[in-house]
C-alpha cells in the first residue's frame, strides 16, 4: 500500500506537542475522499470523510511494531503496533523532509563526493541553479557516481 498526502497545510506556529496540520490522503495513487488533520495539542489525527482511516488502521495490522530508542523496564527494546496515525505520521514527517530539502536546493546545487562522510543533512553546495551543464561539470569532476541531491527529490 502507498500513502500519499497532497493539499498539505501545515502550521508551525500551531504545533505544540504534536504536528498541527491537515492534508488529503491517497492511497495507490487514488484519493480516499479523506482529509486527515491535527490540531497540534498532543492528541491524535481525525479523519473526515471516506474510509482511508479504516483501510490505513487494517494496513496497519499486517506491519510488525515499530521499534524505538527507548527501553522497557527490563531492558528490551520499546515497541508499539502500528496504527492509522503512525502511519500518516510518517508520511508526513517525510513530505516535510522533502519540502526542507527541496528548499535547501533552491537556486543552487546539493551534492555528495564519492567516499566523503558526511552527517545528515550535509552537502557541498555550489551556487548554481542544477541544470545538464551543472551535473556534466560535476559528474566530470568526481565521477558518475556523485550523489545531487536536486535530481533525487520528486
Amino acid at each position: 500500500m502507498k500513502i500519499t498526502l497532497k493539499n498539505v497545510k501545515f502550521a508551525a506556529f500551531a504545533s505544540e506537542e504534536t504536528n498541527c496540520f491537515s492534508a488529503t490522503i491517497y492511497i495507490d495513487g487514488k484519493t480516499t475522499g479523506t482529509t486527515v488533520g491535527n490540531d497540534g495539542h498532543g492528541g491524535c489525527n481525525y479523519y473526515h470523510g471516506g474510509d482511508a482511516e479504516k483501510r490505513l488502521m487494517a494496513y496497519a495490522k499486517t506491519l510488525p511494531p515499530v521499534e524505538t530508542d527507548m527501553k522497557n523496564p527490563d531492558g528490551t527494546v520499546f515497541t508499539y503496533p502500528q496504527d492509522a496515525d503512525s502511519l500518516v505520521d510518517e508520511v508526513f514527517n517525510e513530505h516535510m523532509k522533502t519540502q526542507e530539502l527541496k528548499r535547501i536546493c533552491k537556486g543552487k546545487t546539493c551534492f555528495r563526493i564519492p567516499g566523503e562522510a558526511y552527517n545528515d543533512g550535509e552537502y557541498h553546495t555550489l551556487r548554481s541553479v542544477f541544470n545538464p551543464k551543472v551535473k556534466d561539470h560535476l559528474v566530470k569532476k568526481y565521477g558518475p557516481t556523485v550523489f545531487i541531491l536536486n535530481e533525487n527529490l520528486a
